[in-house]
């Protein structure tokens, strides 16, 4: 898929080589992809083109600080709202939230024409980051903390983190920073699982509410089935997912989660770890593709499988695991429980990546052993380097509809 894409805009740009977007499309995928020159190397329209790229440089190499100055340099004279948002993200990972609200609002305010024609809210709150920068503002005496523990400390001080999130294990803005500053210690990079058969069993579940997916999706269905000749495959509705929950070893209060969800996508959360925690297995959400035989991640050994969000959460899309991984009975636990309580948080922090990223940290800071000998039993690529593994959130009609959660909650 990226390769493809890669030639397509290759050859758009010598086609139309004064077209200064194609130009910068190019540059941008090949470089958070791995595919691409260096910008350091690459041709570019202007300085503020270089800027860019290599803003997106450093956000693939978690350096937040280098991220803020290109992206800032390159802001005045290519202003634009994926700029301002990748800004906003960049500022919340450094704990300062007040100029992540300038940028949203900054967004906002260049998009103010079509979203009024479109009667979309200009409220930065009403987004995925919007909400994110909300829970992270409530958490101030945590951020002030965690500034505390990192200030003048020239190198990634992991153990600080590791003991905040210990001591808080509600707060998804601890066990963020965490992964943030884990992936900058280089401590979750691919190859630091051990070199052994994997027990992550060869089976694969996914799940669609209702009915079928119609062909628009089945490419993605198939692309699962296709690439892992041998694996179980289960395509599960919620009916299956209702009788599958009756039937199974799980607490009642866990099939009446699933009857009280009323977001198809909540749904989806609680069956996934209910799945993989009876089953384990694999877990992929049905507009995800797969590019590349799941072996790749049995051999590494791993026992937890997942990859890492631009945002420093862990996704939940794309998961695998053995049986009974307590990550994922610690998330189950507490997805069960926010449903029941009918917590008005969004999906994404009450039952999404945010509550499996605060399992993870949960897990590693109560875990026996050492935390090298811990992480040597997980697989988390980047956000980048899972793009040779899968592509994630493709394009599907359904996301344009109220059927999708994002659209319901966000416009």
């Amino acid at each position: 898929m990226i390769e493809e894409a890669m030639l397509l805009l290759t050859d758009a740009c010598d086609r139309y080589p004064a077209d200064t977007d194609l130009l910068m499309y190019r540059a941008v995928l090949g470089y958070r992809t791995g595919k691409g020159e260096h910008p350091d190397e690459a041709i570019f329209p202007s300085e503020a083109h270089r800027q860019l790229v290599m803003g997106h440089a450093a956000m693939r190499r978690r350096a937040i600080d280098a991220a803020i100055g290109h992206f800032k340099a390159a802001q005045p004279d290519l202003p634009s709202p994926d700029l301002c948002r990748n800004l906003a993200l960049m500022h919340m990972c450094a704990l300062d939230f007040n100029e992540a609200r300038v940028e949203l609002r900054a967004a906002l305010e260049i998009e103010r024409r079509a979203r009024q024609a479109k009667q979309q809210s200009m409220n930065e709150s009403q987004s995925l980051y919007g909400q994110l920068l909300d829970e992270y503002r409530l958490d101030g005496n945590m951020a002030a903390e965690i500034r505390s523990a990192l200030s003048g400390i020239p190198d990634v001080d992991v153990g600080s983190v590791l003991d905040i999130a210990r001591n808080n294990p509600d707060s998804t803005l601890a066990a963020v920073i965490l992964l943030i500053k884990m992936r900058q210690a280089g401590m979750l990079d691919a190859g630091q699982a051990r070199r052994s058969l994997s027990r992550i069993p060869r089976r694969i579940c996914q799940f669609w509410a209702d009915g079928e997916p119609g062909d628009e999706l089945k490419r993605y269905t198939d692309s699962w089935i296709a690439l892992n000749p041998g694996y179980a495959y289960a395509l599960l509705t919620s009916e299956d997912g209702a009788r599958f929950l009756a039937a199974g070893d799980f607490r009642p209060e866990v099939s009446a989660a699933f009857r009280a969800a009323r977001e198809p996508a909540v749904k989806a959360d609680i069956l996934r770890l209910a799945y993989l925690s009876q089953n384990g297995g694999f877990y992929a959400d049905i507009d995800d593709r797969c590019v590349k035989s799941l072996e790749h991640v049995r051999a590494s050994g791993a026992t937890f499988f997942g990859y890492q969000e631009d945002i420093g959460s862990l996704a939940n899309n794309i998961l695998g695991v053995i049986p009974g991984h307590p990550v994922i009975g610690w998330a189950l636990d507490r997805a069960v429980e926010a449903v029941l309580r009918g917590d008005g948080d969004m999906p994404w922090l009450s039952t999404g990546p945010g509550l499996l990223s605060r399992a993870f940290a949960y897990w590693l800071a109560h875990a026996e052993g050492t935390l090298a000998e811990t992480l040597s039993t997980v697989l988390i690529p980047d956000y980048p380097a899972s793009f040779e593994h899968f592509s994630i959130h493709c394009f599907a009609s359904y996301k344009i509809t109220p059927q999708h959660w994002g659209r319901r909650m966000f416009g």
